[in-house]
């Protein structure tokens, strides 16, 4: 498991960011406005907002704007949640299927490379929460999270609840600074052993037809049986995912960018795919009709 986590949290993506053409001095060329990044999955996109703004400081029309008020990412005119992880808003978004990634990736030279945009305005969109001061803010709602992960885990908030302030910072530092070591320590008080654990901390992503996420109660085990993905999908997503048995036809469930079978204990699951918020998270992704020829 050990050697799981290590991969999971080592995992990076290949983004290209391009800031809008109103925020840019006018004749700027159009290179000079992208930022290329190797951003952990595992993280917020919006902890490297200072980093790209700095790298276009040089073009930029205004450069007093705030390092996070008013800024937003974007994807095909449906913009980022910054209080989602990386790698599970690139799962959810890019419409891209693990095994069809692999498919088309002709050489090894491949890189695979998320093309997003970066845009500004006094007004954000409606729905994304706003971010008033900066990475306090940031800090206080990951906390936030594992408060409620700690809870559904738990029964109670106790865990998070009682660290100290020296762990809590370890435990922040951890993510900033990409240490697992320091991360896992102080994840690791909060997270029960297996027979102890009561309630999956669950998040599924959906895209289609909607963009929104969904967050059931989840029993750790059911009837003395441990609850799989498939049957949690099933009862949430019957017109995609069939009863426990069934092969899906229309969609496939993915979790840190790896295609997860249905039958695999959500517990097990969670000890080995735990996202830096305390959730499991789950991305829907629908197959193609170009992956169901094949």
């Amino acid at each position: 498991m050990e050697k799981v986590r290590k991969l999971i949290w080592e995992g990076l993506l290949n983004v290209e960011v391009a800031i809008d053409n109103e925020l840019v001095i006018p004749g700027t060329p159009r290179d000079e406005c992208l930022v290329h990044l190797r951003i952990p999955r595992d993280s917020y996109l919006v902890i490297y907002l200072p980093t790209i703004l700095h790298k276009l400081k040089d073009v930029l029309k205004d450069d007093t704007l705030d390092a996070f008020k008013g800024w937003w990412f974007g994807m095909e005119n449906v913009f980022l949640y910054w209080n989602h992880p990386v790698g599970v808003l690139y799962d959810s978004l890019s419409g891209l299927n693990p095994a069809l990634r692999k498919a088309n990736t002709a050489t090894n030279e491949f890189i695979n490379v998320w093309k997003i945009t970066l845009s500004h305005r006094d007004e954000i969109p409606s729905g994304m929460i706003p971010i008033i001061y900066g990475t306090k803010q940031i800090q206080e709602f990951w906390m936030h999270q594992w408060k409620q992960a700690c809870f559904i885990l738990n029964g109670s908030s106790k865990q998070v609840m009682s660290l100290s302030m020296s762990d809590s910072m370890q435990f922040w530092e951890g993510v900033l600074q990409r240490d697992d070591r320091a991360f896992q320590s102080i994840s690791e008080k909060i997270i029960p052993g297996a027979n102890a654990i009561r309630n999956i901390p669950l998040k599924i992503h959906q895209t289609l037809p909607e963009v929104k996420v969904v967050q059931p109660t989840v029993k750790a085990t059911n009837n003395e049986k441990n609850t799989t993905l498939g049957e949690v999908l099933h009862k949430e997503f019957p017109q995609w995912f069939p009863k426990s048995g069934g092969t899906p036809e229309l969609a496939k469930p993915i979790i840190q960018g790896i295609e997860v079978p249905l039958e695999f204990s959500l517990a097990d699951l969670y000890y080995k795919l735990v996202s830096l918020d305390g959730f499991l998270h789950v991305s829907i992704c629908l197959i193609s009709s170009e992956e169901n020829a094949k």
